[in-house]
């Protein structure tokens, strides 16, 4: 009788360190299992913050590069309309000038090539009567609610670009166009000379 109840009572023993033993195992266990997935949902909310931060990246770089493209386009069209104005330059005139005529028939090789002139930027309308017969190579350019001034024959490019600087350094924004080739058999063209200034500085009245 006391055999069996020994044994019944080591069972009961085995039975319970067996089942604690099990439960600290599976607490163990699932401690680890927790860790690991902690730091599995680690790793993923780093991915995920860096995907985050790639895709706010690329969004900048997109906007950027939606600006560049907006500027690129913005220039081609204000090239496409200085393209325009240089192709709606008027047609070459001869202009007569009796106290040059014997300068140009003694420098007959200097009417070959490339003319220049000077556009002064658009500035708000004015009546045409404003200038009219008061300067030989002033030519007026109706542009909507605009008008485009083309100033001066140049044979010199050089002397085109100083004629641009003088008017820059009065505030008028100006730059140098090429205007139609000059040939030989048209002799009488107006070269521009000092007394061209009082008439550019009559421009900047209404350009500056």
């Amino acid at each position: 009788m006391i055999y069996k109840t020994l044994l019944s009572t080591l069972f009961i023993f085995y039975n319970c360190g067996f089942f604690f033993g099990h439960l600290v195992w599976s607490q163990a266990l699932e401690a680890e299992t927790r860790q690991a997935l902690a730091l599995e949902i680690r790793y993923m909310q780093q991915n995920l913050n860096r995907l985050k931060a790639w895709k706010a990246q690329a969004q900048y770089w997109d906007a950027q590069l939606a600006q560049v493209q907006k500027r690129v386009d913005s220039i081609q069209h204000q090239l496409d309309q200085e393209l325009d104005i240089l192709a709606d330059l008027e047609q070459e005139e001869v202009y007569l000038e009796k106290q040059k005529r014997q300068f140009l028939l003694q420098n007959r090789n200097q009417l070959e090539g490339v003319v220049f002139r000077i556009q002064v930027q658009a500035a708000p309308r004015h009546p045409a009567d404003r200038f009219a017969g008061r300067f030989p190579t002033f030519t007026v350019f109706p542009d909507g609610g605009l008008r485009r001034y083309l100033v001066g024959h140049f044979f010199d490019y050089r002397e085109a670009k100083q004629w641009t600087e003088w008017l820059k350094q009065r505030g008028a924004t100006a730059y140098v166009v090429g205007f139609k080739k000059i040939k030989s058999c048209r002799s009488f063209i107006i070269l521009p000379t000092l007394p061209f200034l009082p008439v550019l500085k009559k421009i900047l009245i209404f350009c500056v």
